[in-house]
C-alpha cells in the first residue's frame, strides 16, 4: 500500500494505482480511504462501468455505516455511481439490486421503482434467483407500506 501511495504521489493521474489502493482500502473496510480512489479512477475512466459500480458500493456503504440512520450525501452519491454503472452496461445487475437498496431508504416510491427496474432486469436469470426472491420480499415490503 505504501508503495500505491507514493506511485499516486507522483503521478496523481495513475490510474491502476488508485484502483489497486481503492480495491485494498475496501477490503480492509476502510471505506472513507477507498472513496477517493474510486472517485479519481472514475473521473479517470469515466466509461468504466465496474469502476462507477464499486464508488457506488463505498458510496452506500458510508451512507449506512451508522446503522439504520442514512447519510442522504453519501446516499445521493451512490444512486449516481449506480445509475451511471447502468447507464455504462445496462446488464450489470447487481448494480441495479444496490441501487434498489439504497433507493428504498431514501423513499418508498423510489425503493419500488428501483426493485421493479431490478426484476425486469433479471427476468429468469438462474443466477440472481436467490435475489430475486429477495427483492420481491422487500418489493411487497414497500407496497404494503
Amino acid at each position: 500500500m505504501e508503495a500505491l501511495e507514493l506511485a499516486v504521489a507522483a503521478d496523481p493521474n495513475h490510474v491502476r494505482a488508485h484502483l489497486r489502493l481503492a480495491l485494498l482500502y475496501a477490503q480492509q473496510g476502510r471505506y472513507e480511504q477507498a472513496t477517493p480512489h474510486f472517485q479519481k479512477a472514475a473521473e479517470l475512466m469515466p466509461d468504466d462501468a465496474q469502476v462507477h459500480y464499486n464508488l457506488g458500493n463505498m458510496h452506500a456503504r458510508q451512507a449506512i455505516a451508522a446503522g439504520e440512520l442514512v447519510n442522504y450525501g453519501y446516499a445521493d452519491t451512490a444512486l449516481r455511481a449506480y445509475r451511471r454503472a447502468i447507464e455504462l452496461d445496462p446488464q450489470r445487475v447487481k448494480a441495479y439490486y444496490n441501487l434498489a437498496c439504497v433507493a428504498e431508504k431514501m423513499s418508498t416510491q423510489e425503493g419500488i421503482e428501483a426493485w421493479e427496474q431490478y426484476l425486469h432486469v433479471t427476468g429468469d436469470m438462474p443466477a440472481e434467483a436467490e435475489w430475486v426472491v429477495k427483492a420481491r420480499g422487500y418489493l411487497r415490503h414497500l407496497k404494503e407500506a
